[in-house]
């Protein structure tokens, strides 16, 4: 069981404690109409966790490992993106080591991830995703040669960057 309650305001982030689990951050973001889902940083299983609300994030589900997103413990990003409502998940993608930054895209809520670009291939940790007004988006990242901490950088990314499934 999970205890999962909102740290700020916006509720851009949960602070969650699981069994088990030491405390870490969440990406929280909606998918449908009244409900929400929470993108929490994985477990022993070196997979993303999703839990999800129906309740406008007063209660939460168990979270649930997501065999498509492979993480080594880190925070993640997600968006809303596009006029067909998609989301756009960036995370180092690999199952041990904080490195191949990719972004993903789902189209169905999260159901499925059928769009990748890999965007960095080395060393990598936590991101942060925008979009501009004129449908860029924007990635934040921790990138290096040798450590993922060695240096911040910032990506735009056009329509011809992006997964070939989104619509901008």
């Amino acid at each position: 069981k999970c205890n999962i309650a909102v740290t700020l305001a916006e509720a851009e982030y949960l602070l969650y404690t699981c069994r088990s689990s030491k405390p870490g951050h969440a990406t929280i973001f909606g998918i449908k109409k009244e409900l929400m889902a929470a993108a929490l940083p994985a477990t022993a299983t070196q997979r993303q966790a999703i839990a999800r609300s129906t309740d406008g994030g007063a209660q939460w589900s168990t979270p649930e490992t997501d065999t498509q997103l492979p993480t080594p413990i880190c925070q993640a990003s997600v968006l809303r993106y596009g006029s067909s409502g998609g989301l756009l998940f960036s995370n180092p993608a690999h199952h041990n080591a904080r490195v191949n930054l990719t972004l993903r895209y789902s189209a169905d809520d999260g159901i499925t991830w059928p769009g990748a670009i890999t965007l960095y291939p080395g060393a990598s940790g936590y991101s942060e995703l925008a979009t501009l007004s004129n449908g860029d988006v924007l990635l934040l990242y921790e990138r290096g040669k040798l450590a993922y901490s060695e240096r911040i950088s910032l990506a735009r990314l056009g329509a011809d960057r992006l997964p070939q499934q989104v619509t901008p």
